[in-house]
This record gives structure tokens, C-alpha cells and sequence, in this order.
């Protein structure tokens, strides 16, 4: 890995006799609050859905076949502190009639703005960034 890469990608990759999961999702190697807060906002997301998951598992107890979870946080846009996350979520319960699937995407404002709305502006020379 590349020391001077700005972000780390974490895994989560277990293959169990009932189910699988596959997760990665994006982290920041800034120290600052602001990065400290948009890792820890990831963070929450990515376990919050993984411990679900797995208390799930419990009451799903004696179902034939395999579940699955798929989850990946990935940059989409990053530009003097304004973020844009996207997070692509999937599972499969075994014996469900289908899988589950969605879509989110995290906006981030900078350091004054922490998470929330970012607007783009047409403008006469192209587009505009208006955050918070």
C-alpha cells in the first residue's frame, strides 16, 4: 500500500456455514477532527448494518441454504475537504423470496460544515460547488 495514499480500504471478508459477508469501505489517514468525525461516520454505518446482520443470523435459525451481506463505502468525489460518499448495501436472507439492495451517498462540507446538503450551481462559466 502506498504510504502517501491519502485513504486506507478496511475489510471485512467471512465465510461461515450459514452466511457470507463482504464489506469494505473507505478510510481517512487525516487526524484532524473533521476526518476523525467522517471516519467514525463510516464506521457506524458499515458495523451498525454488520452487527444487524448478525442478530439477524440468531433468528434465522435453522433456515436451509446461505445468507450473504455486501456492503462498500467508497469515495466519489473528494475536493479541499468536501466529501461525497457513496454506499452500496446488499443482502440475502436464505429462503427470502429476493436479496435486498440500496443505494446512499454521504455528503460532507468541510470542516465548518461537518455532514450534510451540498448543492452544485449552474453558473455562466460551468458548475459551482455551494456547500452548508
Amino acid at each position: 500500500m502506498d504510504g502517501d495514499n491519502p485513504t486506507i480500504i478496511e475489510k471485512i471478508y467471512e465465510r461461515k456455514k450459514r452466511y457470507d459477508v463482504d464489506i469494505e469501505f473507505i478510510q481517512y489517514r487525516d487526524s484532524s477532527n473533521y476526518f476523525r468525525f467522517v471516519n467514525s461516520h463510516i464506521a457506524n454505518i458499515v458495523f451498525g448494518h454488520y452487527y444487524d446482520f448478525l442478530r439477524g443470523m440468531t433468528d434465522w435459525e435453522g433456515r436451509s441454504g446461505k445468507s450473504d451481506l455486501t456492503i462498500y463505502v467508497r469515495e466519489h468525489f473528494s475536493r479541499d475537504g468536501i466529501i461525497s460518499l457513496q454506499k452500496s448495501y446488499g443482502d440475502y436472507w436464505s429462503g427470502a423470496a429476493h436479496p435486498n439492495h440500496s443505494l446512499a451517498t454521504f455528503n460532507f462540507g468541510g470542516e465548518d460544515c461537518g455532514l450534510g446538503p451540498i448543492y452544485i450551481q449552474d453558473s455562466q462559466r460551468g458548475l459551482a460547488l455551494i456547500h452548508c
